[in-house]
Parts: C-alpha cells; sequence; structure tokens
C-alpha cells in the first residue's frame, strides 16, 4: 500500500509538472505573437 501511495504521488507530480510546462509554452508563444505584432 505505501509503494502504490508513492507511485500515485509519482505520477500526480509528474502530470502536474508536464501540465506547468505546457503553460508555460503557451504563454512564450502568447508572448511572441504578442512581439511580433507590436513589432509589425
Amino acid at each position: 500500500m505505501k509503494r502504490f501511495g508513492l507511485w500515485s504521488k509519482i505520477s500526480i507530480i509528474i502530470s502536474i509538472s508536464q501540465l506547468l510546462l505546457a503553460i508555460f509554452k503557451e504563454i512564450q508563444n502568447y508572448n511572441k505573437s504578442k512581439k511580433t505584432s507590436f513589432e509589425k
């Protein structure tokens, strides 16, 4: 049971980190598009 709890925590941490990474990439893309639109 302890092992299962550890693995569930690890999987939750991995999913959260992937979600944060995706959000970070979206923000970077948004900032890039905003900068290019201002330059034009």
